[in-house]
């Protein structure tokens, strides 16, 4: 699960508290990775602030690795593809959305037993 974010934005907070959530359920199944250009001061200071415990990283280059037109925007890639993107806030806390995931991440699991049961 990549996001790519800005913590300065009025809505990243209500972002958050729904990202901190989906990775509390998912921590155990799911890679996530939070991306922010900002000033690593400011970063480390609105998570202390919050107690948000996602993994979180600033960029050196100050550059996003894609072109992001939306802030924030998610990504969640299994196999080197991209099975769910959103841009902007909210989704993470829909029950619906995290019935699909688990449904991914079943599906994957047993794709790669099979691979490893004709091996």
């Amino acid at each position: 699960f990549i996001n790519f974010c800005f913590v300065s934005s009025g809505y990243f907070e209500v972002e958050m508290l729904m990202i901190q959530a989906f990775y509390d359920k998912f921590k155990n199944k799911i890679n996530f990775v939070i991306l922010s250009q900002e000033e690593p001061e400011d970063v480390r200071s609105f998570l202390n602030k919050h107690n948000f415990t996602v993994p979180f990283y600033v960029l050196k280059n100050d550059k996003f690795p894609v072109d992001i037109k939306v802030f924030p925007t998610s990504h969640l890639v299994i196999n080197n593809k991209t099975v769910f993107m959103y841009a902007g806030v909210g989704y993470f806390d829909n029950e619906r959305f995290n019935q699909y995931i688990e449904s991914i991440l079943t599906k994957n699991q047993n794709q790669l037993k099979q691979k490893r049961d004709t091996l």
